[in-house]
């Protein structure tokens, strides 16, 4: 069908897009437009470079957030790791 006939590479984009990069890429989207959005708004330069000093505020505490959750994820999931092995290990003992 017409999808075959895409070439390799539009196709692979188009997959990691779809596959991978979604989120990242709408978020992109989002950013890039609020800054435009920021920039060719009506205002004085010193209340632009105020929201753009929020802007990166906000940004930085939104990242934050979410690498201390991922971090928060990662030792959960590394005792729940180590609490299975254990169990694993007492019973290859009672076999043995």
């Amino acid at each position: 069908t017409a999808k075959y006939n895409q070439p390799s590479c539009v196709r692979m984009y188009v997959i990691s897009v779809t596959r991978h990069g979604l989120v990242r890429h709408a978020g992109i989207g989002v950013a890039v437009g609020g800054l435009l959005g920021i920039f060719f708004a009506h205002d004085k330069g010193s209340e632009t470079r105020k929201k753009i000093k929020n802007a990166g505020h906000k940004l930085s505490e939104d990242i934050n957030d979410k690498l201390k959750r991922g971090k928060e994820d990662l030792y959960s999931m590394k005792d729940k790791i180590k609490d299975r092995l254990d169990a694993v290990d007492e019973k290859v003992r009672e076999l043995v």
